[in-house]
């Protein structure tokens, strides 16, 4: 994904239970300017909330006492008042089911110990984003009711088909087509598509190999190559084709580019507990939870997502 400045505003609230880890992480939180608050179980961290503290994103860690994470979670995500705040799940590497568990019960995404702090502050900006959109669309709602009428209209006709060619565009585009689903299929459903759209993008069109996430500070080495890449010209017009399927009781989309593709089964999978730390697989481990299928072709470069509504 593009690189993003973040924003000073930003409104953290961290829920680990170790001392030194969540001084440690308040930190480099707070070094990289956002406004920190702790809590040392799950607990703690509902009682602040209680007590009038509004944060833009939750980091959640699992193992803690009174209350963990995945019991934070929960309770977070029955309350109308907290069930559309982000929540980034911090797991121990071999924590392959917690995860699992957490992104179905509602964290919209997880970060594995130790942290690679680019890759943590990258997926904190992007789970504000995601937040800042719920909250923008329950705005329109209330504030402008003929507009939202329109949008719903647009966004649940029942064939669309949208093409994009940079990262940029990616994030919007899922927004987008997410706009119109309610609860938590919002969220889900906006993850699974920035994950695979992303992927056709980087690894698809600009022929980035996932291998170099997985290397020392992979997260800028990745940042470079596709500003790279994106300069030459055999990669400039190439395009990511996404077609979405609305009926009664399903949606579908069809995300398809114009890469190499690539061989599914060699990619990682991060449910086995050796590959639970590695980067690689993560995205596609993320749509298979959030949609009921997900389909490649036969050369890997595109991807069938249908989730039943």
């Amino acid at each position: 994904m593009g690189i993003k400045t973040i924003m000073s505003k930003y409104k953290i609230l961290s829920v680990e239970d170790e001392d030194i880890l969540r001084q440690a992480l308040a930190i480099l939180l707070e070094g990289k300017g956002f406004e920190v608050a702790t809590a040392a179980n799950g607990q703690e961290a509902i009682d602040q909330l209680e007590e009038g503290l509004q944060p833009d994103v939750l980091l959640v860690d699992n193992n803690m006492p009174v209350m963990n994470g995945i019991g934070l979670i929960q309770h977070l995500k029955q309350d109308p008042r907290y069930e559309n705040l982000p929540v980034v799940f911090l797991s121990a590497i071999n924590e392959s089911q917690s995860i699992i568990n957490a992104l179905q019960c509602g964290a919209i995404d997880y970060i594995t110990k130790p942290y690679d702090p680019e890759d943590l502050f990258q997926r904190i900006n992007r789970a504000f984003e995601i937040g800042k959109n719920l909250q923008l669309s329950q705005t329109l709602q209330t504030q402008y009711n003929n507009l939202q009428i329109h949008w719903e209209k647009l966004a649940a006709l029942p064939y669309m088909e949208l093409h994009l060619n940079t990262v940029e565009e990616v994030e919007p585009i899922a927004h987008f087509f997410a706009a119109n689903f309610l609860g938590n299929l919002q969220p889900q459903i906006t993850i699974g598509l920035i994950e695979a759209l992303t992927n056709a993008v980087i690894h698809g069109n600009y022929g980035i190999s996932s291998e170099l996430r997985e290397k020392k500070d992979g997260y800028v080495l990745m940042q470079k190559e596709i500003e790279q890449r994106r300069q030459l010209p055999e990669y400039q017009n190439r395009k990511v084709v996404i077609i979405r399927k609305l009926e009664s009781q399903s949606v579908e989309f069809h995300i398809s580019d114009e890469g190499n593709g690539f061989d599914i089964t060699q990619i990682a999978d991060p449910r086995v507990p050796e590959n639970v730390g590695k980067k690689t697989g993560r995205g596609i481990l993320m749509m298979q939870i959030y949609f009921d299928e997900v389909t490649y072709n036969s050369k890997g470069n595109a991807v069938t997502l249908r989730k039943g509504l």
